[in-house]
């Protein structure tokens, strides 16, 4: 990417989160104001009030974005400009339904187990936890079954906001139609119809082994069990050799760039042996996939990016990781580094704007 390309992609990515008295949420990122923490843009600017114990990116869902936060009460949900999915005192639950997207509903917990739900946009509970198991029923306008402690089911209504025993005590649900159906005393299973009526309808058969789950933030499927995860990365810092080549990056157009060790110090060179960057590091390493250079220096880590127009990073944090890429556009995704720095941890931008203080 050349310099004036990069320039309008930044100019874009700026005017157009601040087109508006709003900001993309994708590019939020969670900022830490002195043990309070809320979200910020790119360049520093508080979006959300800093009020959370701590605060992650945010996530979206059915045009939706909802971010975890720490509250005083624990772990919750946090929706973008409308607020927690659960009241204080209790657990977030799910929001993973469009008819519950569409209503501004959360499922809530209580610390016995029993559920409830919760309207996020007006911050009210719409049915004390009192069950011990749900289940969301797209038909029509919208119903939710709750399972009682008697194992009687009851049917909330969402439009009416009316909530009534029913004549059934079971319900399966299959994940991939979303398809529920509903068990009697006598064996006999029913669907429900678009006025909240019931059907009598063929006891359901669900092929479980090829089920799909969904837990939290993470999607689990018993067709492909392959479990990936994130651990932080290692340096391993060689004993420098006078005048050696460690590593090559080729950049097509922008050249070739070698680190090169000269008198026990690494630099850059490009390929007519100019400096890129001087020899007074005690190592560089290269990102091939993310585009930097990773700079130590006196016990000290800093950043070059590979192709950007920010300046450099020097070399002042304790450690530095590259944690997240925010994705603007299809060249260009902005780099976010975990670093520690004076016993803090938080997060520094490619171009140096520290999300912490």
């Amino acid at each position: 990417m050349n310099k004036f390309t990069y320039t309008m992609l930044l100019c874009c990515f700026v005017s157009n989160a601040n087109a508006q008295n709003s900001y993309d949420p994708k590019y939020l990122i969670p900022y830490n104001d002195r043990g309070k923490c809320g979200w910020s843009d790119t360049l520093g600017v508080m979006r959300e009030t800093p009020k959370f114990d701590s605060t992650g990116f945010f996530h979206e869902y059915e045009s939706i974005y909802y971010a975890d936060v720490l509250t005083d009460g624990g772990v919750a949900t946090y929706i973008y400009q409308l607020g927690l999915s659960s009241p204080n005192g209790y657990l977030s639950g799910s929001f993973y339904k469009k008819i519950l997207i569409k209503n501004n509903l959360s499922f809530i917990k209580d610390n016995k187990g029993n559920y409830g739900l919760f309207n996020y946009k007006t911050q009210k509970i719409l049915v004390l936890p009192q069950f011990t198991n749900y289940v969301t029923d797209e038909t029509g306008i919208g119903f939710v079954m709750f399972k009682g402690v008697n194992g009687k089911l009851f049917q909330y209504n969402i439009k009416t906001n009316k909530l009534k025993e029913t004549e059934f005590n079971e319900f399966i649900e299959d994940r991939k139609t979303e398809a529920v159906t509903y068990k009697k005393d006598n064996g006999l299973w029913f669907k429900m119809t678009e006025a909240g009526g019931f059907l009598e309808v063929e006891e359901p058969v669900i092929e479980t082994e090829s089920m799909d789950y969904l837990f939290g933030d993470d999607f689990f499927s018993l067709s492909d069990p392959e479990f990936k995860f994130h651990s932080a990365s290692g340096y391993s810092i060689v004993t420098p050799e006078k005048s050696k080549v460690y590593s090559t990056i080729e950049l097509g157009r922008y050249g070739v760039l070698e680190v090169v060790c000269r008198s026990g110090k690494f630099g850059l060179v490009d390929n007519s042996l100019k400096e890129y960057l001087p020899y007074a590091y005690d190592f560089i390493d290269i990102d091939y996939i993310n585009g930097y250079f990773m700079l130590f220096k006196e016990g000290k880590m800093g950043v070059k990016m590979i192709t950007s127009t920010y300046p450099m990073i020097q070399p002042k944090y304790d450690f530095m990781e590259h944690y997240i890429n925010l994705k603007v556009s299809k060249s260009w995704s902005f780099v976010l580094f975990n670093v520690v720095k004076n016993g803090m941890t938080g997060y520094v931008g490619e171009n140096g704007v520290e999300y912490f203080k």
